[in-house]
């Protein structure tokens, strides 16, 4: 079995799609680099990521299948899970050969594990949007860290982009040690490991103390629901919180 091995981009993983379907190797897998293990089956086929096929793909798939179906590999390829990359291939196969009302089909061997993933990482990116907080730096950057399950550093950093267009600001993906980089015009995704503890600003400690007040202020003891909290909020979230939300950093839920 022949395994076209891409550089872990995006542009990598569509040209490896043109290769996969301009020599119909449709027994055959994609499989980034940084997931292939190699066995001595398999024979590996290194795919040079070449941006005109790239775009051939994209091109395709907006003219045949439409902006829904791009997006959705989009977000698949994003899950970096080990079977995402076949999972996009098999479903855009099927969208190109029954055109893109398959994907309507949720019960198909293949489009129903597509569609799980690619909303699993819609999911994901949504709450995320409404979870990333932000820190004002003594350099007047502002910081947010986070570690979410799937790679969508490049999904976030528009929303913000928009939101906060008269600001600089990082948004670290602690886990993959990636950031998103804005700089009041541009923002970009560069590797970020931090070798130092961050130094916050004068008015950004003030500002966790007087939202760290407001909570104590209004919180009811008898009347904290811990488990309601949670389904709110979930767990995960939590720590990514500058308020320091009065009972949901002073107390857990196993």
């Amino acid at each position: 079995m022949k395994v076209y091995i891409y550089d872990d981009t995006f542009k990598g993983y569509l040209t490896a799609i043109f290769k996969w379907f301009e020599n119909k190797d449709f027994e055959d897998d994609v499989c980034r680099a940084s997931l292939y293990g190699g066995n001595l089956i398999n024979r590996p086929i290194d795919v040079f990521t070449d941006e005109a096929c790239a775009a051939r793909v994209v091109k395709g798939v907006l003219e045949k299948l439409g902006y829904e179906w791009l997006d959705m590999i989009h977000a698949v390829f994003l899950s970096e899970l080990p079977e995402a990359d076949m999972l996009g291939a098999r479903a855009m196969r099927l969208g190109f050969k029954y055109g893109k009302s398959i994907l309507n089909d949720e019960r198909h061997e293949v489009i129903q594990p597509f569609l799980k993933v690619a909303r699993a990482v819609k999911r994901e990116t949504h709450s995320f949007l409404g979870f990333v907080r932000f820190s004002k730096l003594d350099s007047g950057i502002y910081y947010a860290s986070c570690h979410p399950t799937y790679n969508i550093l490049v999904l976030l950093a528009p929303h913000f982009a928009d939101r906060m267009g008269d600001q600089s600001w990082v948004i670290h993906d602690t886990g993959r040690g990636i950031a998103a980089f804005y700089n009041q015009s541009d923002w970009h995704i560069n590797t970020l490991n931090l070798s130092e503890p961050l130094l916050y600003a004068e008015d950004e400690m003030a500002l966790r103390n007087n939202w760290r007040g407001y909570f104590e202020a209004v919180t009811i003891s008898e009347r904290v629901n811990l488990k309601l909290q949670q389904q709110k909020i979930p767990k995960k979230y939590w720590k990514y919180f500058t308020e320091d939300i009065g009972v949901l950093n002073q107390n857990t839920i196993e």
